[in-house]
């Protein structure tokens, strides 16, 4: 025991002999821009667009649901078709947003297509059929992509509240036989009843019994001469495989989701790198973005894109965020100061979140400081050290807010 109590005692002499990383230290790293007039402007973006021209993917680990990462979307996709960029893949199923975006197309704009369709949707389940287009800002992101010739993709596996969406449009593209209407009737009252009681009972194992269920069955196999329609409804019951994992054994379903992301991600590439100058923008949580092991314990897109880009010569750029200000209008200042307080989480981080400023976006080149942070010496946290290895850039938007529901709420 003397001996462990003398190495622990050396240790911490060693630390606090070493600097610690603190704001101005990061100061020479950050860098400001503003949006204007629908383009990035100032050092930071200038720094930004450049590592963008000379990369072939670019990954987004966003917040998901912030108006902030939203609008940054929006204007950075039009500067980045500038570049090249043409492919944009997403955190959904490939076909549930497919048909999403196929039916909002019918309305006037996007905006208002999927307005129309998240009301329709959310008066069945109180849900919305697809995460992460719930609100009218995410629709401007979308409607920008489609105008400006983007193809838009999800490598995800079809969302949990989207499955009535699904049947319906399954049924629309089917030949709509007198049996095949009885079916898809019965299997869609089975499915919501089902929903009905996830909601009223704990832990209850509806994506086991969706699986088990005769009447959904029974619609899925009258659709057994529509090959089309057949692949749709594996993608359906490998999503409801990975939801009943995630029930009975999370640390599975993880993996398997991880692996249907990286398998959809690496054929759509396959399918789409006709040439050295296919370029990419990659929209997801930033759990699947990280470089190497995340803290789910796999290695997920992020690193399966990184591994890419370097088999093929090629280059990606890691964006992530943190938000230091949130708008609030009981504050004196109109928003609140995330750095405040004395938390550990907070104190392991404040010397890059302090870079935030409530009226202009703050990019910090994480490469950059990371070599700063190697050649002095200097002690970081480990939330700091995961940031500067998996991520090359950190964004730090202006005082924001979760985006507006893009529904009708009468």
């Amino acid at each position: 025991m003397k001996y462990i109590l003398v190495i622990l005692l050396m240790c911490n002499q060693m630390v606090s002999a070493q600097d610690t990383l603190k704001f101005d230290m990061v100061e020479p790293f950050s860098y400001k821009f503003h949006i204007q007039t629908g383009r990035l402007t100032g050092d930071g973006a200038d720094s930004l667009m450049s590592e963008i021209l000379k990369s072939h993917f670019v990954l987004l680990g966003e917040t998901h649901d912030d108006a902030k990462i939203a609008e940054f979307t929006n204007h950075l996709l039009s500067e980045l078709e500038e570049m090249g960029y043409k492919y944009f893949l997403t955190e959904h199923g490939r076909f549930g947003l497919q048909m999403f975006l196929e039916d909002a197309a019918k309305d006037s704009t996007i905006v208002s297509g999927i307005h129309r369709i998240n009301s329709l949707e959310y008066k069945q389940l109180n849900e919305f059929p697809f995460p992460f287009l719930t609100g009218i800002e995410d629709a401007q992101f979308v409607e920008t992509a489609l105008k400006l010739g983007y193809q838009i993709y999800g490598i995800d596996q079809e969302f949990f509240y989207s499955f009535p969406f699904i049947f319906n449009k399954l049924f629309q593209h089917s030949s709509k036989t007198n049996t095949i209407r009885t079916s898809y009737e019965t299997a869609l009252n089975y499915l919501l009843g089902e929903y009905e009681k996830d909601v009223e009972q704990e832990d209850y194992p509806i994506c086991a019994k969706l699986l088990e269920s005769k009447e959904i069955q029974t619609f899925f196999d009258h659709l057994s001469t529509e090959p089309d329609l057949q692949i749709i409804v594996n993608d359906i019951r490998q999503s409801w495989e990975i939801y009943e994992a995630n029930r009975t054994n999370r640390q599975q379903s993880f993996v398997m989701r991880g692996a249907l992301m990286k398998n959809r991600f690496i054929t759509f590439y396959d399918s789409t790198s006709t040439s050295s100058n296919s370029k990419y923008i990659i929209k997801l949580g930033a759990r699947h973005t990280m470089r190497g092991t995340t803290p789910l314990g796999i290695e997920d897109i992020g690193e399966m894109v990184h591994q890419t880009a370097l088999k093929n010569g090629q280059k990606d750029l890691n964006i992530c965020f943190m938000f230091r200000y949130y708008l609030d209008e009981e504050e004196e200042l109109g928003y609140f100061d995330n750095s405040e307080g004395n938390s550990a989480w907070l104190n392991e981080r404040k010397p890059l979140m302090l870079q935030g400023e409530p009226d202009r976006w703050t990019i910090i080149d994480l490469r950059k400081l990371k070599n700063a942070v190697e050649s002095n010496e200097l002690f970081v946290f480990q939330p700091i050290n995961d940031m500067m290895n998996r991520h090359d850039y950190l964004i730090i938007p202006p005082a924001s807010r979760d985006v507006i529901e893009n529904m009708k709420t009468e």
